[in-house]
Protein backbone atom coordinates (compact mmCIF):
# COMPACT_ATOMS: atom_id res chain seq x y z
CA UNK A 1 0.00 0.00 0.00
CA UNK A 2 1.43 3.39 -1.00
CA UNK A 3 1.87 6.12 1.61
CA UNK A 4 -0.88 8.71 1.58
CA UNK A 5 0.22 12.01 0.10
CA UNK A 6 -1.01 15.03 2.02
CA UNK A 7 -2.13 18.38 0.75
CA UNK A 8 0.28 20.73 -0.99
CA UNK A 9 0.60 24.21 0.47
CA UNK A 10 2.48 27.15 -1.04
CA UNK A 11 3.18 30.23 1.07
CA UNK A 12 4.57 33.34 -0.59
CA UNK A 13 6.32 35.40 2.08
CA UNK A 14 8.84 34.34 4.68
CA UNK A 15 7.94 36.89 7.35
CA UNK A 16 6.35 36.12 10.69
CA UNK A 17 2.91 35.49 9.12
CA UNK A 18 4.15 33.10 6.43
CA UNK A 19 6.54 31.19 8.68
CA UNK A 20 3.96 30.89 11.48
CA UNK A 21 1.39 29.64 8.98
CA UNK A 22 3.87 27.02 7.75
CA UNK A 23 4.57 25.88 11.33
CA UNK A 24 0.86 25.63 12.12
CA UNK A 25 0.19 23.68 8.92
CA UNK A 26 2.92 21.23 9.88
CA UNK A 27 1.43 20.80 13.39
CA UNK A 28 -1.98 20.08 11.88
CA UNK A 29 -0.87 17.77 9.07
CA UNK A 30 2.29 15.70 9.29
CA UNK A 31 1.88 14.41 5.73
CA UNK A 32 1.40 17.73 3.93
CA UNK A 33 3.99 19.32 1.66
CA UNK A 34 4.83 22.96 2.42
CA UNK A 35 6.78 25.39 0.25
CA UNK A 36 7.74 28.75 1.75
CA UNK A 37 8.99 31.26 -0.83
CA UNK A 38 11.06 34.39 -0.18
CA UNK A 39 12.96 36.75 -2.44
CA UNK A 40 15.50 37.27 0.35
CA UNK A 41 18.49 35.01 1.05
CA UNK A 42 17.55 34.47 4.71
CA UNK A 43 15.09 32.46 6.75
CA UNK A 44 12.81 34.39 9.13
CA UNK A 45 14.42 37.29 10.98
CA UNK A 46 13.09 39.97 13.31
CA UNK A 47 12.63 43.22 11.38
CA UNK A 48 11.79 45.04 14.61
CA UNK A 49 15.37 44.28 15.76
CA UNK A 50 16.98 45.89 12.71
CA UNK A 51 17.43 49.34 14.31
CA UNK A 52 19.34 47.77 17.21
CA UNK A 53 21.42 45.75 14.73
CA UNK A 54 22.14 48.99 12.83
CA UNK A 55 23.25 50.63 16.07
CA UNK A 56 25.58 47.72 16.86
CA UNK A 57 23.55 46.69 19.90
CA UNK A 58 22.61 43.28 18.50
CA UNK A 59 24.54 40.76 16.45
CA UNK A 60 23.13 39.43 13.21
CA UNK A 61 22.67 36.06 14.90
CA UNK A 62 20.37 37.69 17.49
CA UNK A 63 18.24 39.16 14.69
CA UNK A 64 17.57 35.71 13.24
CA UNK A 65 14.43 33.90 14.45
CA UNK A 66 14.63 30.68 12.40
CA UNK A 67 17.52 28.92 10.71
CA UNK A 68 17.76 26.50 7.80
CA UNK A 69 17.95 23.54 10.17
CA UNK A 70 14.54 24.42 11.67
CA UNK A 71 12.99 24.36 8.18
CA UNK A 72 14.64 21.01 7.51
CA UNK A 73 13.37 19.55 10.79
CA UNK A 74 9.85 20.82 10.07
CA UNK A 75 10.01 19.50 6.49
CA UNK A 76 9.24 22.98 5.16
CA UNK A 77 10.80 23.60 1.76
CA UNK A 78 12.29 27.10 2.04
CA UNK A 79 12.96 28.63 -1.37
CA UNK A 80 15.22 31.64 -0.85
CA UNK A 81 16.16 34.26 -3.44
CA UNK A 82 13.13 33.15 -5.43
CA UNK A 83 10.50 35.42 -6.98
CA UNK A 84 6.97 34.46 -7.90
CA UNK A 85 6.37 35.73 -11.42
CA UNK A 86 2.82 34.48 -11.93
CA UNK A 87 -0.02 32.81 -10.09
CA UNK A 88 -2.54 30.76 -12.04
CA UNK A 89 -5.44 30.37 -9.60
CA UNK A 90 -7.53 28.34 -12.07
CA UNK A 91 -4.73 25.80 -12.51
CA UNK A 92 -3.61 26.14 -8.86
CA UNK A 93 -0.01 26.79 -9.83
CA UNK A 94 2.67 29.27 -8.81
CA UNK A 95 5.32 30.10 -11.41
CA UNK A 96 8.78 31.08 -10.22
CA UNK A 97 11.70 32.95 -11.73
CA UNK A 98 13.63 29.70 -11.39
CA UNK A 99 12.10 26.27 -11.22
CA UNK A 100 8.47 25.43 -10.87
CA UNK A 101 5.66 25.56 -11.43
CA UNK A 102 4.58 24.63 -7.94
CA UNK A 103 1.10 23.14 -7.86
CA UNK A 104 -0.90 23.64 -4.70
CA UNK A 105 -4.10 22.71 -2.91
CA UNK A 106 -3.99 25.95 -0.92
CA UNK A 107 -2.05 29.19 -1.40
CA UNK A 108 -1.27 31.93 1.12
CA UNK A 109 0.15 35.27 -0.02
CA UNK A 110 1.80 36.75 3.07
CA UNK A 111 4.24 39.23 1.55
CA UNK A 112 3.63 42.08 3.98
CA UNK A 113 4.53 45.64 3.13
CA UNK A 114 7.42 47.02 1.16
CA UNK A 115 8.81 50.55 1.11
CA UNK A 116 8.61 52.40 -2.17
CA UNK A 117 11.90 53.85 -3.34
CA UNK A 118 12.24 57.60 -3.03
CA UNK A 119 11.42 59.19 -6.40
CA UNK A 120 11.63 62.94 -5.78
CA UNK A 121 13.61 65.01 -8.30
CA UNK A 122 17.35 64.55 -7.90
CA UNK A 123 17.17 61.04 -6.42
CA UNK A 124 17.13 58.86 -9.55
CA UNK A 125 20.73 58.00 -10.38
CA UNK A 126 22.01 59.25 -7.02
CA UNK A 127 24.25 56.86 -5.07
CA UNK A 128 23.72 55.95 -1.44
CA UNK A 129 19.97 56.42 -1.16
CA UNK A 130 18.65 53.53 0.92
CA UNK A 131 15.43 52.03 2.14
CA UNK A 132 15.49 50.57 5.65
CA UNK A 133 13.24 47.54 5.60
CA UNK A 134 15.30 44.38 5.20
CA UNK A 135 18.39 42.80 6.69
CA UNK A 136 20.26 43.53 3.45
CA UNK A 137 19.15 47.19 3.64
CA UNK A 138 20.59 47.33 7.15
CA UNK A 139 23.88 45.74 6.10
CA UNK A 140 24.19 48.28 3.25
CA UNK A 141 23.52 51.15 5.68
CA UNK A 142 26.16 49.85 8.09
CA UNK A 143 28.74 49.61 5.29
CA UNK A 144 27.93 53.15 4.07
CA UNK A 145 27.96 54.57 7.61
CA UNK A 146 31.48 53.23 8.16
CA UNK A 147 32.65 55.36 5.20
CA UNK A 148 30.47 58.45 5.77
CA UNK A 149 30.68 61.57 7.87
CA UNK A 150 27.14 62.89 7.22
CA UNK A 151 23.71 61.38 6.71
CA UNK A 152 20.10 62.47 6.21
CA UNK A 153 17.12 60.43 7.36
CA UNK A 154 13.61 60.78 5.90
CA UNK A 155 10.49 59.03 7.09
CA UNK A 156 9.34 57.76 10.37
CA UNK A 157 8.24 54.53 11.94
CA UNK A 158 9.60 52.16 14.54
CA UNK A 159 12.51 51.62 12.13
CA UNK A 160 13.78 55.23 12.17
Amino acid sequence: MAAEVGKKYVIIGNGIAGTTAAAELRKGDESCAIWLITNEPYPLYNRVSLPRFLQGLLSEQKVMIRDLEWHHQQRIHLLTETTVVRIDAADRAVYLDRGGPLRYDALLVATGGWANPLTVPGVPGTNRVYNFVTLDDTKALIAAALESKEAVTLGGSFMC
